[in-house]
């Protein structure tokens, strides 16, 4: 993003300079659907999804662009009032990190956290996923953080609004595979299949049955 202040104003300076509109221009350059963007692994890599296209055509409507922009550049008095357009990638979300956790046997969950912190508790809170679907209350979680000695997961930078988009997810598949492997381990025990096993309220139990 740093580099637009860089580019953006090149780009109008062109715009000006060619007699094309500047919402016109970037609609030209603008990428769409999944837009190669990075090299990664020596591949381009592409976005999920991009809409700047639909984004400027909005943004037109909504700040009356083709009205203001005739009036741009125009004097009155001692001030000169400019319009102009600008635009940026930002990323939100990532994916391909990792979750780490371990059910100990005092009951308690030990969450391993590799997130950064600024001070949002985000190193935390983005964990709650796991217990919610393991059914056991957040007070009976411990959070591993700030220490690689104790291995802690592939995580994240903490930016660019990733955090809890990329953490929650890694934390959402984590604690679903516990569960899968949760229910197999009470059936090869108890018999019956997985499926015939809940997990909730700190136990695992045969559906119907009720927690024991």
């Amino acid at each position: 993003m740093q580099g637009v202040t860089l580019m953006e104003p090149v780009l109008a300076k062109a715009a000006r300079k060619l007699g094309i509109d500047q919402v016109a221009i970037r609609r030209l350059n603008a990428p769409e659907g999944k837009a190669d963007y990075i090299l990664v692994d020596g591949k381009r890599g592409h976005c999920t999804s991009a809409f700047i296209k639909e984004a400027l055509d909005c943004g037109a409507e909504q700040f009356k662009w083709d009205e203001r922009k005739a009036r741009s550049g125009k004097r009155n008095g001692s001030k000169v009032r400019g319009v102009g357009v600008a635009m940026s990638s930002f990323l939100g979300g990532a994916i391909g990190f990792d979750g780490l956790f371990v059910i100990k046997p005092d009951g308690r969950i030990y969450i391993q956290s590799g997130i950064g912190t600024l001070g949002t508790e985000s190193f935390a809170d983005s964990h709650r996923i796991v217990p919610e679907v393991l059914g056991v209350p957040w007070e009976k979680c411990e959070i591993t953080w700030g220490n690689t000695s104790k291995n802690l997961p592939w995580s994240c930078v903490s930016g660019g609004s990733q955090t809890i988009h990329a953490m929650t997810r890694a934390g959402l598949a984590a604690a679903m595979d516990a569960k899968k492997k949760l229910q197999e381990i009470a059936a090869k025990d108890l018999g019956g299949k997985p499926e015939d096993y809940e997990v909730a309220n700190e136990r695992v139990f045969r559906k119907g049955g009720g927690p024991v």
